[in-house]
């Protein structure tokens, strides 16, 4: 799962991977504009499955309001999760965490 601002628009995405191939299955863009040089709050939650199903729930919050939320992301079949990244994917992109 990935949020990030878009340089495009400003506004927040979240992302969604397949856990098993690592394919993308899904972009969703938020009304959210995330202007430059402001810091913002955000908050994933990425719920697997109890029972070690692919299934999971994912949600989103960016400055206390609900920005995404569902319940098939497909993280794999897993019930918890090993790794989790904070900053910019590609050292190129830089970031301030």
């Amino acid at each position: 799962v990935e949020v990030f601002r878009s340089n495009d628009d400003g506004k927040a995405w979240v992302g969604t991977w397949d856990g098993v191939t690592g394919d993308l299955r899904d972009y969703k863009t938020t009304d959210t504009l995330m202007d430059l040089d402001t810091w913002h709050q955000i908050t994933l939650h990425a719920v697997p499955s109890p029972t070690g199903g692919a299934l999971a729930t994912v949600e989103v919050w960016i400055d206390g309001t609900s920005v995404y939320s569902t319940t098939t992301a497909n993280l794999g079949a897993t019930t918890h999760l090993t790794l989790v990244q904070i900053g910019a994917e590609y050292v190129s992109m830089g970031s301030s965490v």
